[in-house]
């Protein structure tokens, strides 16, 4: 077994051995039955060993020491509690008290200034305790406090209890099943999304399920101590059930279901008590279990709680099921087929829901048209439901019955609203289904075919287009016919020039089309054929010639279509790409009307004459010869074949382009395996020092294939000949004078590992001086060592960037890491995990401290973990970024997951890995940058912030103990403070202890992708977090509330969090009350 997989069980083997106290034997039996993890006990000791994971560690007498003077002085600073670990477990708190106050940790006040301070030993942390479970006293308690108190407090079956002081729920707790238990347990641990499964610190956890409800859940210490004994006590998973469907947690709906049957709420009288409790848990309970119901078309519970008091026209939340739009009750029963669906939009609409409620992107006459939902669509017009002009652009494109169309047109009030040319009208949609009928009945209406519309041309370029160009392309004469002749259609360019970058004409579709006689039709109607078509910066005579299509050419050529692009344009013409098409006959035509053969293009490699070499076609350059071209550039990247070249020194052509780019062109040829090439190549005088300095090249091959690319980094003609095996070539080019290189090293050390063969690396190693880089990757991915220290010792040097051609990638049983190309050969060193090769090149060369700083970032990535503590010994930069590319060969994406695709530091790599020890070790360092965040867009998020993300408490407590800034985030890629992401994913505890820190509780990101914390928290239902942010200041009122309040409740009602939103419109009222007195005490003063 590889260490990823050791890693991989490293918290549950941590969480068995460690927090449950289990014997070697009963771990390894345990992984072994449950996962199929099978290691020997050796390989445990070794791991055991290797992670500081040892029972009943005793605490040194110079640990106590330093233990001691570190809590007297957080003491003296302010911080009268700490909590000690050693190699992040804890210390028990009572082992701590005895050893400070009179014990081995005791140190006088009076020494501290007079003695010297002990070294930091790398086992030992001291921090302020940790938060989950903390009292969140307030005299406005969160709502799931006051709702707890009327929970059941005895497993009792079939026996009904309600409450005295209040009105509540009468319980009836059936006996729930296995498969619903487990899923309880499923939901809290995905609520907290940890790595690992260490224990959050400050408390004594036994479970993960322990430390979720701890985190989550406020005050609970007991609930989760219960967690612990007995993890499948009825009363309290269904507590926990309720907590998690409260705060929008995402369990499933059949959960919810099982959970609403188990509690005795599915009986009338039951639900309508629920309903009637002043609590606003209720409510949030409530609204997720008929969300659920409705999902699942249980008919007869919807009825019963649409009777009990549910509004009919609330919302289900995509926030509730992922993938899911938004939209309200009546639209997601109008857009269900099937007999449960026509009775489920019945039962709605009797309760009174909105038919023309429109909040949402499609409302429900929309989508039951969409659904070609003939039922919904009458029964909703019967209840007076409005046709929008996007409504009847549905029905055209959706029905088939003209009648039931009809009808709807009669109801649209206005067939022409202001939309955008992203939204299709009724028109564009009857032009796109070719539907004449249709089309006349638009028109008559009113339907005005001047509009423009989103199109798309064959080449995948999209723009905007009139309703005529969107009948071209039907390619129908009638439907064109249709629109032509209709009062306003549009056919010059009659656009205004603000929107021209986009502008699509007709007649750039007619050539699009390839239909001459469409152009025909709109040329003798006025279109203008000299345009070019702005949304593609292309003339139309580019585009015909795109298309390989010489009648079309012919066509506009005739009409007096320009054939050159303007002179400002740089990119390719007309002429350009017909040389890439290699179309002799179109060239012909191109030139008899006198294209310009001498132009220079941006692109590769920059001339039409360059173009034919290149592809070897020498009917093109004979043509292109005769019509005057002479301009070949520096850029030239190969000759097509011998045939090309032979002709160009016949032409007196070939020695010129040697000159210039010989090298390259004789590199290539020998890559093509074009051998009778490059000999006749190496018959002429020209320089053979040089390189390919193309990224891609064109690979050349003698065949009548399609031309491949080839990705060929500096190569010379010496490393090409070495790399393809031609020795005969290789000694013929050296004889010609050609330098060593770092290429032509790295070449033969690569065919001397492939065919055992040493002479010639030997021979040019000899020779070689310089730096190397590429040639010592190639030996340390080859784990030659001796090779390595070969290279040294002769003076080659391993500074500088290694071109290697290997994909940078570490694979793993289902995902890949993808890294940018290598800075420096110490991060190949790391990449392949070999500590005695990155020791060697560390010794040898006086290495800068951010290549190593580079090195460190990969190796905590990776996991290589004696590579990291070797590291952490170098004098080296701290804060250096590797940006990692997250890769799934499965084509399958996770959430979590793609956090990896990120630029991180060492503590953000850390962090990542949620490695609690080695975040300590990376603090240490004075040059940490702990609040470090760059400002590119695949910025990680600041260390507290991944921190968070996680849930995870301990590294949270880490870091604000070092000083992390509470308020810090990245600017440009749109990250949360801490405090918005806590509240964003309830995390109670964090966001407790946030405050406590001084997080900026009414901080507005200004960045459309995240919100203040109180819109965050009120976004996504966690009610009880709303609860404790509007007690600890978040403000609604006054200008500075004001906006957050709007966006907090029309966020909340728009998720279907009505009771979220109930709960701040609440709030806001009693906080004007209690503000009234003042305002209008001012009020008096300033009158006075």
């Amino acid at each position: 077994m590889n260490e990823d997989e050791w890693q991989a069980f490293r918290p549950e083997i941590q969480r068995l051995y460690i927090d449950e106290n289990k014997t070697l034997p009963e771990v390894r039996r345990h992984l072994e039955s449950r996962y199929g993890f099978r290691g020997t006990k050796t390989q445990y000791e070794r791991r055991l060993k290797k992670w500081g994971l040892v029972k009943n560690q005793k605490v040194s007498d110079l640990e106590w020491k330093f233990i001691g003077r570190r809590i007297h002085k957080r003491k003296l600073a302010g911080k009268h509690k700490s909590d000690v670990y050693k190699y992040g477990r804890q210390v028990p708190p009572g082992t701590v008290k005895t050893a400070v106050y009179g014990g081995k940790a005791y140190v006088p006040t009076t020494m501290l200034a007079r003695e010297s301070s002990p070294s930091t030993p790398d086992s030992i942390l001291v921090c302020s305790p940790a938060s989950p479970g903390l009292h969140f006293s307030s005299k406005h308690p969160l709502p799931w406090q006051s709702f707890s108190k009327l929970l059941p407090t005895d497993y009792i079956q079939h026996e009904h209890h309600s409450f005295s002081t209040t009105v509540s729920p009468r319980w009836e707790i059936m006996s729930p099943s296995c498969e619903w238990k487990q899923r309880v347990r499923t939901h809290l641990s995905l609520a907290v999304p940890w790595i690992k499964l260490d224990c959050l610190s400050g408390k004594e956890c036994c479970s993960r399920d322990a430390s979720a409800v701890m985190a989550l859940m406020p005050n609970h210490e007991t609930l989760a101590s219960r967690s612990c004994q007995d993890a499948n006590h009825s009363l309290d998973l269904f507590e926990i059930q309720l907590f998690l469907m409260s705060n929008s947690f995402g369990v499933s709906d059949a959960q919810n279901m099982e959970t609403l049957r188990i509690s005795g709420l599915d009986r009338l009288d039951r639900f309508q008590t629920l309903l009637t409790v002043e609590e606003p848990t209720a409510a949030a309970v409530a609204e997720r279990l008929f969300a659920s119901a409705l999902r699942l078309f249980d008919i007869n519970i919807v009825s019963m709680m649409l009777k009990a008091g549910m509004n009919a026209n609330g919302v289900l939340s995509s926030t509730d099921t992922p993938g899911q739009e938004t939209m309200s009750y009546l639209e997601y029963a109008a857009e269900s087929s099937g007999q449960s669906g026509r009775e489920l939009l019945e039962l709605l609409l009797s309760h009174g829901a909105d038919a023309n409620l429109r909040d949402y992107s499609k409302p429900a006459m929309r989508r039951a048209i969409c659904r070609k939902n003939t039922g919904a669509i009458e029964k909703l017009l019967l209840h007076g439901a409005i046709v929008a002009a996007k409504d009847l652009a549905a029905a055209a494109k959706y029905l088939d019955d003209m009648a039931l169309f009809e009808h709807l047109l009669a109801a649209c009030p206005d067939v022409n609203p202001d939309m955008d040319p992203d939204t299709y009208s009724a028109l564009a949609e009857a032009v796109m289904r070719q539907n004449v009928h249709m089309i006349s009945l638009l028109l008559a209406r009113g339907a005005d075919p001047a509009g423009t519309v989103r199109v798309g041309l064959r080449s995948g370029a999209h723009g905007f287009t009139t309703h005529l160009g969107l009948a071209i392309q039907t390619n129908e004469l009638s439907v064109i016919e249709a629109i032509l002749n209709a009062r306003n259609s549009i056919v010059h360019d009659e656009i205004d020039q603000s929107s021209r970058s986009e502008y699509i004409s007709p007649l750039a579709l007619a050539v699009d089309r390839g239909n001459p006689g469409l152009v025909d039709l709109l040329v003798q109607a006025g279109a203008d054929p000299r345009a070019e078509d702005p949304s593609r910066g292309l003339t139309l005579l580019e585009m015909a010639v795109t298309q390989n299509n010489i009648d079309m050419c012919r066509t506009l050529l005739a009409y007096g279509a320009p054939v050159d692009p303007p002179s400002h344009r740089r990119k390719q013409s007309p002429l350009s790409v017909a040389v890439d098409e290699e179309r002799v006959d179109m060239v012909s035509l191109l030139l008899s009307a006198g294209a310009r053969v001498n132009d220079e293009y941006d692109e590769l490699p920059g001339t039409v004459l360059a173009r034919a070499i290149e592809h070897g076609n020498v009917l093109l350059v004979d043509l292109l010869l005769n019509a005057g071209a002479e301009r070949v550039g520096g850029s030239l990247r190969c000759i097509g074949n011998l045939k090309t070249a032979v002709y160009l020194r016949r032409a007196n052509r070939l020695q010129s382009i040697l000159d210039i780019s010989g090298a390259a062109v004789l590199a290539i040829s020998i890559l093509s395996e074009d051998d009778a090439l490059a000999q006749f190549l190496l018959d002429h005088s020209f320089d053979v020092n040089g390189t390919t300095v193309f990224d891609y090249l064109w690979h050349c091959a003698c065949s009548d294939d399609d031309p491949i690319y080839v990705r060929v980094p500096e190569t010379t003609p010496l490393s090409a000949a070495l790399q393809t095996g031609k020795i005969r070539l290789a000694a013929d080019i050296l004889a010609r004078g050609a330098e060593i290189t770092d290429p032509d090293l790295g070449a033969a050390l690569q065919h001397s590992l492939s065919e055992s063969r040493d002479g010639w690396f030997y021979y040019l190693l000899d020779r070689a001086s310089g730096h190397a880089p590429t040639a010592i990757g190639i030996a340390i991915m080859a784990g030659r060592a001796d090779i390595l220290q070969l290279m040294l010792s002769k003076g080659v040097s391993p500074e500088g960037v290694p071109k290697l051609k290997h994909t940078w990638q570490l694979r793993g049983p289902k995902y890949s890491l993808r890294f940018d190309e290598p800075h420096s050969v110490l991060e190949v060193a790391v990449m392949e995990n070999n500590e005695r090769i990155l020791r060697t090149l560390c010794d040898s060369h006086p290495w800068g401290e951010t290549q190593k700083g580079r090195a460190l970032s990969l190796a905590i990535v990776f996991r290589r973990d004696e590579l990291v503590e070797y590291l952490l010994q170098e004098t080296l930069d701290m804060n250096q970024e590797v940006h990692v590319h997250f890769w799934n060969p499965n084509g399958h994406y996770s959430r979590a997951d793609s956090e990896l695709e990120k630029s991180c530091t060492p503590l953000q790599a850390a962090v990542l890995n949620q490695d609690a020890f080695l975040v300590q070790q990376i603090l240490k360092n004075p040059t940490t940058d702990i609040d470090h965040c760059s400002n590119d867009h695949h910025a990680a998020g600041t260390a507290l912030l991944l921190a968070v993300k996680h849930g995870n408490m301990q590294l949270v407590d880490i870091l604000l103990d070092h000083g992390a800034d509470v308020n810090r985030r990245c600017n440009l890629n749109g990250d949360a403070t801490p405090l918005q992401c806590a509240a964003r994913k309830g995390f109670l505890g964090i966001a407790r202890r946030l405050l406590d820190h001084g997080a900026d509780i009414n901080y507005d990101p200004k960045h459309w992708l995240v919100q203040s914390a109180l819109v965050e928290a009120a976004t996504h239902g966690r009610i009880d977090m709303v609860q404790m942010l509007l007690n600890e200041g978040a403000s609604v009122v006054g200008a500075a509330g004001r906006k957050q309040y709007k966006e907090a409740v029309s966020n909340a009602d728009g998720n279907g969090h009505h009771a979220v939103a109930e709960l701040i419109r609440a709030f806001k009222h009693r906080k004007e009350v209690e503000m009234r007195p003042v305002l209008e005490l001012d009020s008096d003063n300033d009158m006075s």
